[in-house]
């Protein structure tokens, strides 16, 4: 009986992951798809896990940085009703942030929306 509900609380413990990973996903590629309408064919952003969003070897320039932050933050209040000032991860993240691509963008929205759940 432990056994079978351990194994129904990690089962939905990781699909809680995946959802919250999918929507995060969604909110960021949403928000790089509003940037690039903005863009020139040839300066548009892939939606690829390791295209580069913030730091060297990033496409955009500051002021597509700014617009792209505020796009992601305004999807992420409308879509999933949490806040996150992202100004401010910018500002605080010093080795490693978690703005430098995609793949670390989805990562840490969805470690946010887990944390939400859990209240």
């Amino acid at each position: 009986n432990f056994y079978c509900e351990r194994k129904y609380t990690t089962m939905v413990e990781t699909m809680t992951q995946i959802l919250a990973k999918d929507k995060a996903y969604k909110v960021v590629t949403d928000s790089i798809d509003e940037i690039n309408m903005l863009l020139p064919p040839d300066s548009q952003l892939p939606k690829s896990p390791d295209t580069i969003l913030f730091g060297t070897g990033n496409s955009l320039d500051s002021l597509g940085q700014i617009n792209f932050l505020v796009a992601l933050e305004q999807k992420i209040e409308e879509s999933l009703s949490i806040s996150i000032n992202f100004m401010e991860v910018a500002a605080n993240s010093q080795d490693s942030s978690p703005l430098e691509n995609i793949e670390t963008l989805t990562d840490y929205i969805a470690n946010i929306l887990q944390g939400s759940n859990d209240d």
